[in-house]
């Protein structure tokens, strides 16, 4: 039975009761599930203006006693998916607005006052900042930032070309750096449920009109813990463990889902390209084309992914996949956009004889 504290349906017209509420959900880990509340705990927000909601599936009694002496409210249960535990600490939520926190991740000291003083803005529904990686001991990792610098904003709906904007700034990866206004998320609660994967692309393209989303590439706010244990990890190597096909397939369907149930013409989109961009790259990590190539398709993917017009949408799968597959130049990729406009084939099935041709 899905954890959920109450119908959805049902809690539509309930009045926030207080700020903020922080929604983390623990799926059968507790490694990290202390530190990530004493995060919450640590920050210089007045502890009566905001709540901690904890979804929790398979974690102990006695570590859930010891979370309620904090102060943390706990929802037990069996949880399909992160989406339904997601969907059921928003439903649970007394706060106008919702911040997001992984079980092993943690919030930096300031994060809870500066997410308040964004949503002073009453227009705003969305907000997105940027964040550091840290290793599965919580010591920073070197390198580049996924963010760039500056602030982009949008007014819902968002049009396909300002969603890949965003993208570009760093938007929609890690729950853990978004936060939304409830009321902004609450009628598609029951298609959140049925996201198993990529729940942090579904916390923005699921939004309903009206409001403003914000995507803050300078300040960073959380560290984003990186472990094995993740989904994401694996698109970091070159070996596809069997276990990970079922996590592709599991993408592919979430996709799926915030595609039919988007609430923006730029969102269905948006989520139309991601769902057959893991759809190809679940179908060449089968070994029937180059397996060894998905970490440089998927940069090549999103390089191009905000230069292809909407109507030309499934071209941007098509032009990222010969980049990756063959190493030839992205210029010499995009010779083939005008013929592949013509070409009456589903982009999975021009993708497979491509692949062919290459092999």
């Amino acid at each position: 039975m899905a954890c959920q504290a109450r119908d959805d349906r049902g809690i539509l017209g309930v009045n926030s009761q207080i700020p903020l509420t922080v929604v983390i959900p623990a799926y059968r880990r507790e490694r990290y599930l202390e530190e990530a509340v004493q995060s919450v705990l640590d920050n210089d927000l007045a502890r009566s203006a905001y709540e901690i909601v904890l979804v929790a599936d398979g974690v102990t009694p006695h570590l859930v006693r010891k979370l309620e002496d904090l102060g943390v409210r706990v929802i037990t249960g069996d949880a399909p998916s992160v989406g339904d535990m997601l969907a059921t600490g928003v439903a649970a939520a007394r706060g106008e607005v919702v911040a997001f926190l992984d079980d092993d991740d943690r919030f930096h000291p300031g994060k809870l006052r500066t997410v308040m003083e964004t949503f002073a803005d009453p227009k705003l529904v969305f907000y997105h900042h940027a964040y550091r990686r840290i290793s599965a001991d919580g010591e920073p990792i070197a390198g580049p930032s996924e963010f760039k610098p500056g602030t982009v904003r949008y007014s819902l709906p968002v049009p396909w070309g300002g969603v890949g904007h965003m993208r570009r700034l760093g938007a929609f990866y890690n729950c853990s750096s978004i936060a939304v206004r409830r009321r902004a998320l609450l009628p598609q609660l029951p298609a959140l449920r049925k996201v198993t994967n990529a729940q942090d692309f579904a916390l923005f393209l699921l939004l309903t009109p009206p409001g403003d989303a914000l995507v803050d590439g300078s300040k960073v706010l959380v560290d984003f813990r990186t472990h094995v244990s993740q989904g994401t990890h694996i698109l970091q190597g070159d070996a596809l463990p069997a276990p990970h096909l079922k996590f592709l397939e599991g993408t592919v369907r979430s996709f799926e889902t915030i595609r039919k149930s988007a609430s923006t013409p730029g969102g269905r989109t948006f989520a139309l390209c991601r769902e057959e961009s893991y759809d190809t790259l679940l179908w060449t990590m089968t070994g029937r084309a180059n397996g060894n190539g998905h970490a440089p398709w998927i940069r090549s993917f999103h390089a191009i992914l905000g230069n292809i017009r909407e109507r030309d949408i499934r071209n941007a799968a098509i032009l990222a996949f010969l980049v990756g597959l063959s190493g030839i130049s992205r210029r010499a990729a995009r010779r083939f956009y005008v013929p592949l406009k013509r070409v009456e084939m589903s982009s999975l099935g021009l993708l497979r004889l491509l692949a062919s041709s290459a092999a």
